[in-house]
């Protein structure tokens, strides 16, 4: 497993939950929805991580504001008087509660230091309740951005949220992307700590100056985190929208040390390649994810993972079951379990069968013969046909001896047996393996073209199948019944 394989994963175990996210953006509209009905109401605006797509699990809460008309409170603001909205926020409270109980009855709204803070108190089955944080705020007379009052300490503070969903969601979809998912992994990297060294709009600042590129997650990881600590080094973070003050930092050089931390650590784990042990023990260090990354799956999880899910599969030149695609091995072709009759798919040339013509046997055994561990290849044909024997030991499954037979009756298709237990719902009559469907197009099925260490690959994964359906009663992967004609096949 690389450090992206790892790092991927680590992604998705963070992702918020699509029915939690659309909860909490409808739970928000209705919030905006009664809002927007105050008589001095100028807009509404959605904000935060919600807006911006930078939310992880748990779904907490979802960000919004109200905007006043000013011209009918020319006194609010430092624009104006400087007044405070207590009034106007206690109107509002009035306004939206009998608009939402109808739909939420156990709602409660209650007064945060920059407006309405709401609960619901409807929590969903994933435990999640989303609450909804409305700002109520002023256009500034003279500059770009809004005034966000302060009830607590009485100023009014510049901002521009909505600026910022702007340019935090801006550009081409693959870069947007790169960028949701550098900052998701950074601030669940910062939350692992039990004083985050700093918040989520830093990240999310710091990210949008350094990720310019679209590229695989740990690469942009790496960036990411390397810029952080340089940047932290001279000077606060600017505001994106260049309306507020530098972003302020809890403890800065602490920032700046995690951060740097962080960066040298995925050097190390994107050199290490695919060694698991290593990638693991890199990534799940006390500092960088160790809250996070899990250990390794067995090679047997893996593979079983990869043949119920349909990913992509491959087999080592020493015969070893892989899942992906690994540098210098043979991709396996996804294929539909079968059984009924066996159906020649090769022509015998009228100088006899391929394996009777050193230089055809030669090309269709390819590097097997040096590097497949295990394998046992006859030095000439036998009067019937050619064998070939296989003992291998599959991740997960007992060791099987496996004999693989072209007979001179078909010697395009081979038969293939192996010991051990014989139930499956897709072998032959004769107990040989039926790992495709021979009506299938190629790129749905072993042919003799494909050479010998591709076949190697379909018996594996067979034979993994076979060993999960006994041990579940389901057959993972794709298949066809047994004795289907042709047309409902396809």
């Amino acid at each position: 497993m690389t450090a992206l394989t790892q790092l991927e994963e680590l992604r998705k175990k963070i992702a918020a939950d699509s029915r939690s996210l659309r909860e909490a953006s409808d739970r928000l509209g209705a919030v905006l929805g009664a809002a927007s009905k105050h008589p001095d109401a100028l807009r509404t605006y959605r904000s935060g991580s919600l807006a911006s797509r930078f939310t992880n699990r748990p779904v907490a809460d979802a960000d919004g504001g109200l905007v006043i008309d000013r011209r009918k409170h020319p006194a609010l603001g430092p624009d104006g008087d400087g007044e405070l909205p207590r009034a106007l926020v206690d109107s509002v409270h009035s306004l939206i509660r009998p608009l939402l109980v109808q739909r939420y009855p156990s709602i409660r709204i209650e007064k945060m230091k920059r407006g309405l803070l709401v609960r619901f108190n409807e929590p969903l089955s994933s435990g999640e309740d989303p609450t909804v944080d409305l700002v109520v705020a002023l256009n500034r007379v003279e500059a770009p951005g809004l005034w966000i009052p302060n009830l607590d300490r009485n100023p009014w503070d510049p901002s521009h949220p909505e600026r910022h969903v702007e340019l935090f969601t801006s550009g081409w979809p693959q870069l947007r992307q790169t960028r949701q998912h550098v900052v998701r992994v950074a601030k669940a990297h910062a939350k692992q700590f039990s004083e985050p060294a700093v918040c989520s709009f830093n990240i999310a600042a710091l990210a949008w100056e350094c990720i310019e590129l679209a590229e695989p997650l740990d690469r942009a990881l790496q960036r990411f985190f390397d810029y952080a600590a340089a940047s932290l080094v001279q000077h606060l973070t600017a505001d994106p929208a260049g309306v507020s003050a530098p972003i302020k930092v809890a403890d800065r050089k602490r920032a700046v040390q995690r951060f740097g931390t962080v960066a040298d650590a995925l050097d190390l784990a994107i050199e290490a390649g695919d060694d698991d042990a290593k990638v693991y023990e890199i990534l799940a260090a006390t500092g960088i994810f160790w809250k996070l990354v899990g250990p390794p799956p067995s090679p047997a999880a893996t593979i079983h993972q990869a043949i119920a899910s349909g990913d992509p599969m491959s087999i080592t030149k020493t015969g070893t079951l892989v899942a992906g695609i690994t540098s210098g091995a043979t991709s396996i072709k996804p294929t539909r379990s079968y059984g009924g009759q066996h159906v020649a798919a090769y022509r015998r040339r009228s100088s006899g069968p391929w394996y009777g013509r050193f230089a055809d046997r030669l090309r269709f055994e390819g590097d097997t013969r040096r590097h497949v561990v295990g394998l046992r290849i006859p030095r000439r044909p036998h009067q019937g046909g050619v064998r070939y024997r296989w003992n291998v030991a599959l991740p997960g499954c007992e060791r099987r001896q496996v004999r693989i037979e072209f007979r001179l009756s078909s010697p395009g298709v081979p038969r293939v047996y192996v010991d051990g237990p014989a139930e499956s719902p897709h072998r032959y009559e004769d107990g040989s393996l039926c790992m495709w469907y021979p009506r299938d197009p190629l790129e749905r099925r072993w042919s003799y073209g494909d050479g010998l260490h591709a076949l190697l690959g379909q018996i594996a994964v067979h034979l993994v199948k076979e060993h999960n359906w006994r041990q579940t009663g389901e057959w993972p992967g794709a298949e066809v019944p047994h004795g289907v004609e042709a047309k409902a096949a396809q």
